[in-house]
C-alpha cells in the first residue's frame, strides 16, 4: 500500500513558517510515496511564491485553499479527498481547520505541531481540544513541552523535537583576521524580537564593534538610520533578502560575523530557525532566557561547550555584547564546538531519526 503524506501549514512571505515547512517536507520526503502539501493563507501575512516553487521543485503536491477565511471550497474538498487514509497527517498550527482535516482524511497517524511558547488559556483549550483528534502533540522546544505537561498536559501524548533547517551549511566560515568584533541580527525588526534592546546598544555603546542587521518591519527605519551615523558601533543595515536569496545570502552573513544575536523579547518564542542555521556555520548565538530559548540551559540540550550558545536575561543582552566587544574574537576551536554541537543535535541525521520516529514508529 502506498505511504502517503498530508502536511497542513502556512507559506508566509516572511517568517519562520516557511522555513519550518521547506526543512519538514525536505527531510521527510524520501519516506513517503507521495506528498500533499495543504496551504492556508494567513491574513496579512500572503503565500510565499518562491516557496510554492521550492515545494514543486522536490515533486510534492500543493492545494491553496483560497476560499473564503482560508476555508476549502467545493472543488478543494473533492480535492482533499482523493487524498483520504494517508499513512501520516501533520498539522502546524492553522486552528481549529486542523482537526476538521484530521478527521476527514483519517490518517492512520495524525500529528499536531505547536512551533511556539505560547500557552495562554485559550491556546491551552485548543491543544487539549486537539487532542482528541491527533495521534500526538508536538512541540518544536523542550521547555514548551515542559511547560505544557507540568501545567496542562497530563494524560496527553506529547513530544519535542526541533525543525529540521532548509538550508545545508557549507564547512568552513571566514574568520575574523583582525579588528573589531562583529555581530549580526536577522528576523523582523520589531520590538517582540528585541531590535529596542539591540537598536540602544548600537547607538549608545562606546566600544568599536560592528552589527549587520537583515529583516524588514518597525525598527528599519531606526537600523537605516544608525547605519548612515559616525559612531563606534558601525551598522550595516542590508533590510529584508529574496527567499530565492537566502543561501548565498546566509552564507555570506555567516561568513561575516563573530556572534549571532537573538534578543527577543517576546515570551512566545519557539526556538528561531537562526539559531540552528548559525551554529551550522559555526558561529556562536547569544540568546536571551525567553519562551523556548529556556531549553537551551536544560542539560541534554544546550551545548555542554562554553560559549557556543550563551544564554543571558532578557534585560542583560546590552551588557553581555558590551562585554564580548571588549572581549576577543572566537577562536577556530570554538566553531568547530559549534558545528560539533549542530551534528549532534541538529543536523538532518539527527532531527530526521526524531521525526522518523514521530511520524512512523508505532511506538511514539
Amino acid at each position: 500500500m502506498a505511504m502517503r503524506f498530508v502536511f497542513f501549514t502556512s507559506l508566509p512571505e516572511v517568517g519562520g513558517h516557511t522555513t519550518i515547512t521547506l526543512g519538514i517536507v525536505r527531510l521527510v520526503r524520501r519516506w513517503f510515496d507521495g506528498v500533499l502539501v495543504v496551504v492556508k493563507e494567513i491574513p496579512g501575512h500572503g503565500t510565499s511564491r518562491a516557496a510554492l516553487e521550492a515545494l514543486r521543485m522536490m515533486g510534492v503536491e500543493i492545494l491553496v485553499l483560497d476560499g473564503a477565511a482560508g476555508f476549502p471550497r467545493a472543488s478543494q474538498w473533492a480535492a482533499l479527498m482523493r487524498w483520504r487514509h494517508p499513512a501520516v497527517f501533520l498539522a502546524m498550527g492553522m486552528r481549529h481547520l486542523s482537526p476538521i482535516l484530521a478527521v476527514v482524511l483519517g490518517a492512520k497517524r495524525s500529528v499536531y505541531y505547536h512551533i511556539t511558547h505560547d500557552l495562554n488559556r485559550r491556546v491551552a483549550s485548543s491543544l487539549r481540544f486537539y487532542a482528541n483528534f491527533f495521534t500526538a502533540t508536538g512541540f518544536i522546544s523542550p521547555a514548551t513541552e515542559r511547560a505544557w505537561r507540568e501545567a496542562e498536559g497530563r494524560g496527553m501524548r506529547t513530544f519535542s523535537v526541533t525543525q529540521p533547517i532548509d538550508w545545508q551549511p557549507g564547512e568552513a566560515t571566514a574568520v575574523n583576521s583582525g579588528g573589531p568584533i562583529r555581530f549580526g541580527f536577522i528576523g523582523r525588526l520589531n520590538e517582540g524580537k528585541g531590535c529596542a534592546v539591540l537598536a540602544r546598544f548600537a547607538g549608545t555603546c562606546p566600544i568599536g564593534c560592528s552589527l549587520r542587521v537583515a529583516g524588514s518591519g518597525d525598527y528599519a527605519k531606526r537600523f537605516q538610520e544608525l547605519s548612515e551615523s559616525p559612531q563606534p558601533v558601525k551598522v550595516r543595515f542590508d533590510g529584508a533578502f529574496s527567499a530565492g536569496d537566502r543561501a548565498a545570502y546566509l552564507a555570506d552573513f555567516f561568513a561575516d560575523i563573530d556572534y549571532l544575536v537573538v534578543p527577543s523579547q517576546d515570551e512566545l518564542e519557539g526556538i528561531p530557525t537562526v539559531i540552528l542555521e548559525s551554529l551550522g556555520a559555526g558561529v556562536p548565538v547569544v540568546v536571551t532566557r525567553a519562551g523556548g530559548m529556556r531549553a537551551f540551559d536544560f542539560p541534554g540540550f544546550g551545548c555542554g561547550a562554553a560559549g557556543c550558545i550563551e544564554v543571558v536575561p532578557k534585560e542583560g543582552v546590552e551588557s553581555a555584547l558590551s562585554r564580548l566587544a571588549g572581549g576577543p574574537r572566537p577562536d577556530p576551536t570554538l566553531k568547530r564546538e559549534c558545528r560539533a554541537y549542530f551534528r549532534e543535535r541538529f543536523s538532518d541525521e539527527a532531527v530526521g531519526a526524531l521525526w522518523e520516529t514521530v511520524l512512523l514508529s508505532s511506538r511514539s
